[in-house]
């Protein structure tokens, strides 16, 4: 339910905004150093951001990988299906948010908002998040001195409910200022802290284990 509320919710966003730098059926490449004064969208096509660029609007694709590489600048990313790439260096001014897809966020990656997911891991690797990073189904690996603000939250789905065990792994010096909060009680959190990295705030319904990291 959770998933065709996301779906339906981008893909009316796109409907709206057709006829206004929207790209059916094809994908779109924007080229390293680029200025994009508006929105991209894709509908059944990636969206490809090179390096150097900034682009002052949205990235969204419904079917479809978006990519956004190195010192790079965009608002919100936002993907139905497919995954979600930012490499080193790069700023998300809003939020990043994957229905059925990863989301991997390199080294020196900021993002102002939070991340969220629904089936689909979330990898950051020496990003900072100033505001939450939350999932439904995927796990949660911080590394590389990863830095999240808020809380790391598993939240609870709105239809069916499955069993599921859920990891959540904090490692090489990384950083949770919040709690992570379990708010699924059919799901089983675990969580891994390496001996470098801290949780500053508590677990809540999730359960430290140790093996490895």
């Amino acid at each position: 339910m959770k998933r065709m509320v996301v779906f339906s919710t981008l893909l009316a966003v796109l409907v709206v905004v057709a006829g206004c730098h929207v790209a059916v059926n094809r994908s779109i490449h924007i080229g390293d150093g680029e200025r994009v004064s508006h929105d991209l969208n894709a509908i059944n096509g990636s969206v490809t951001v090179g390096d150097d660029c900034i682009i002052k609007g949205d990235v969204r694709s419904v079917n479809g990988n978006l990519s956004v590489g190195k010192k790079s600048e965009t608002g919100d990313l936002q993907s139905v299906n497919g995954g979600i790439t930012v490499e080193d260096g790069a700023v998300i001014h809003g939020k990043i948010g994957s229905v059925n897809g990863p989301v991997e966020c390199a080294k020196g990656v900021r993002i102002t908002g939070g991340i969220s997911g629904v089936n689909g891991d979330i990898e950051l690797d020496g990003a900072d998040v100033e505001l939450d990073v939350a999932t439904y189904n995927g796990d949660v690996t911080l590394a590389g001195g990863s830095v999240v603000h808020g809380d790391v939250i598993i939240k609870e789905p709105k239809g069916s409910r499955n069993k599921l065990t859920i990891i959540i792994t904090v490692k090489e010096g990384s950083v949770v200022y919040g709690d992570i909060e379990n708010r699924n009680p059919d799901v089983e959190v675990k969580v891994r802290i390496s001996s470098d990295s801290e949780v500053k705030g508590k677990l809540i319904k999730a359960d430290r284990v140790e093996g490895e990291m």
